[in-house]
């Protein structure tokens, strides 16, 4: 008798069930079930999370969990990994994913598993259960959105540019829900790389860049009119008042503009970490962005310092003024 079953590494025996012991009434409505569609839910979880692999090897645990031994007819797995130069490796085992060399120089791109289970109810029903988790570390690097619409390499279409992507196909209802949910759940056990004030920085440093330029604009803007307070508007000269202020307001304002777009493109450029690491690529660079950063937090300092600066300059320009125009 064949017996179509896969077991998984370490695992122990389970309930089998045997195609030929199988009536012919539940091959019929296995073949008439195979070409009928099933219900299909996908998520998508955006944080900064750190994932290792013995994380996935937990979730495929408790998915099992989840089936309480109940009696199958096929069960499968499959590994897949794919690296920055776009080689794609496939594994059928945890086995032969941990004989994988890990010493490539390459990043890994991202690495997901496709467990398949299939079964037959007691009234000769087919059950197709499928659920598939993504873990990306390279989110779709060159791409394009225009609104809904999204440009991008062929090799990274298919998956939305987050961190982790699942999708569970069922046939039953409660079944597919209790895999969604086991899903939230491990996915809620992660552990995070989470940086608030990072994430609030780049979200905003448009604005960040907009809100600078105008404080600085406007301080420059209060100078000459402290000055024409207190001399009085009778005690300067107009037009040497008009050409020193359109000078340095028109100066500052330029320089302001420079180093506000430089704060904005060192405050985009840090980098996050990993999601998961796998290669020699990956810890390099791990190793590489950590630098990386904490020279783009120094220099951000250092801009955001000389913008105070300017703005503080713009505030007691008055005295320059008074220099300029009283000798």
């Amino acid at each position: 008798m064949t017996e179509i079953v896969e077991r998984f590494d370490g695992e122990d025996p389970e309930p089998l069930v045997n195609v030929t012991s199988l009536p012919p009434s539940v091959l019929e409505a296995i073949v008439k079930n195979l070409q009928q569609p099933v219900q299909k839910a996908t998520q998508v979880f955006r944080k900064n999370y750190i994932v290792e692999i013995d994380n996935l090897k937990q979730l495929l645990i408790k998915i099992e969990q989840e089936f309480r031994g109940d009696p199958f007819i096929t069960k499968n797995l499959t590994l897949s990994l794919h690296l920055s130069s776009n080689q794609r490796f496939a594994f059928a085992s945890w086995k032969e994913f941990a004989e994988f060399d890990s010493s490539k120089n390459e990043r890994t791109k991202s690495i997901s598993f496709t467990y398949t289970r299939s079964a037959s109810t007691p009234d000769n029903k087919l059950q197709i259960y499928k659920v598939q988790v993504a873990i990306q570390n390279l989110q779709m690097r060159h791409s394009i959105f225009l609104g809904p619409v999204i440009l991008s390499r062929i090799e990274d279409a298919g998956l939305p540019p987050v961190p982790i992507h699942s999708s569970v196909e069922y046939s039953d209802y409660v079944m597919g829900k209790n895999l969604i949910g086991v899903v939230e759940q491990w996915a809620d056990s992660l552990s995070t790389d989470e940086r608030p004030i990072i994430n609030w920085l780049q979200r905003n440093s448009g604005k960040i860049r907009s809100i600078f330029v105008f404080l600085v604009t406007l301080a420059a803007l209060i100078g000459p009119i402290i000055y024409i307070k207190s001399v009085g508007p009778e005690n300067y000269n107009i037009a040497l008042l008009l050409f020193y202020a359109s000078a340095f307001i028109y100066t500052i304002h330029e320089f302001s503009k420079q180093l506000a777009r430089l704060l904005e493109y060192y405050i985009d450029s840090y980098k996050k970490k990993n999601t998961i690491s796998i290669t020699r690529g990956d810890t390099k660079y791990e190793e590489k962005i950590d630098i990386s950063n904490k020279k783009l937090i120094l220099k951000s300092i250092t801009v955001f310092i000389s913008l105070l600066i300017h703005i503080a300059l713009g505030l007691v320009s008055n005295h320059i003024y008074y220099r300029l125009l009283d000798g």
